[in-house]
């Protein structure tokens, strides 16, 4: 049955967007279309004839079908560039055994790997703003001064 999937039934929509995907890889289907473009390609599915919209529940497809390779490439970049520079402020303010900021990047890891595991599955998750939350808290630390940070001691 499609809904005792371990995914809900999703495959069959990511099967549908990979297809959509593979047929507009360059430029994609326009953003806002993914949702209408993969109706046609879930014809198969008698629970789905008739529908105007389907969502596809995978930002990642949704952002690669809509946008194409282009699109996929500034999005995926902009999550790997604030992890990468989430790991090397770590590993800077590691290096200099400042613990000021220790509790910060356990909790926003945990709270990022927790994030991104929900948001593969999560339906509109590509525009929600909880992502954007994410990735400001992920490149907040690179605007701090390693070298200098620390707790201001309050005015006596």
């Amino acid at each position: 049955m499609r809904g005792d999937t371990a995914l809900g039934g999703r495959e069959v929509l990511w099967e549908a967007a990979w297809q959509m995907i593979q047929d507009h890889s360059l430029g994609g289907v326009g953003i806002g279309n993914a949702p209408y473009a993969v109706v046609s390609y879930l014809e198969a599915d008698i629970s789905l004839i008739g529908r105007e919209s389907s969502a596809i529940h995978n930002p990642i497809l949704i952002i690669w079908s809509e946008t194409g390779i282009p699109g996929i490439f500034f999005y995926l970049g902009i999550l790997m560039s604030a992890l990468y520079s989430f790991g090397t402020q770590y590993l800077k303010f590691r290096k200099l055994q400042s613990n000021s900021l220790k509790l910060y990047f356990a909790l926003v890891s945990s709270v990022t790997l927790g994030y991104l595991v929900s948001w593969i599955k999560g339906g509109g998750m590509q525009s929600d703003f909880t992502y954007f939350l994410i990735l400001a808290l992920l490149i907040l630390p690179s605007g701090f001064d390693v070298a200098t940070f620390g707790v201001v001691p309050p005015d006596s």
